[in-house]
């Protein structure tokens, strides 16, 4: 498979341009030269025989360099959405399980913060306690 730069390369619209307008050009030339060589013609028997033999070549000129890089950069564009696809699909798993993740430490962070809450108020009520004790026994805080 041709790469995005070869695909644009071929298929700009100025080349596609001058290949068409060459390639009926050359082929209209050389089917005049063969009309003139063939006994004389009726206009409409002409008019076939000429639309006939312009379009014998031109038709696989205009398919190799027009329908054929349209279709493989079709081709190419599928890929590219299918592969775009795929990281959105993956990058929405990925969203999904950091946020599950981060939710999770979340609750964690909240828990702890509940338990050192209570833990810092079973301390400041063993302090006050102590501190009650001290005062009722009259022993001094030596600290």
């Amino acid at each position: 498979m041709k790469n995005e730069h070869d695909i644009q390369h071929f298929a700009s619209p100025f080349r596609l341009l001058i290949i068409t307008a060459l390639s009926i050009f050359f082929t209209e030339l050389l089917v005049m030269f063969i009309l003139s060589y063939l006994p004389p013609l009726s206009v409409p028997a002409e008019a076939l025989v000429d639309s006939l033999l312009l379009i014998i070549p031109v038709f696989p000129i205009l398919y190799i360099f027009l329908f054929r890089p349209m279709i493989l950069h079709i081709a190419h564009r599928g890929e590219i959405e299918q592969k775009l696809k795929k990281s959105y699909d993956e990058l929405e798993i990925r969203v999904r399980e950091r946020t599950s993740e981060l939710a999770s430490a979340n609750e964690s962070l909240r828990s702890e913060i509940t338990e050192r809450k209570r833990t810092e108020e079973a301390l400041m009520k063993n302090r006050a306690s102590l501190i009650e004790a001290q005062r009722i026994a009259h022993l001094g805080n030596w600290d």
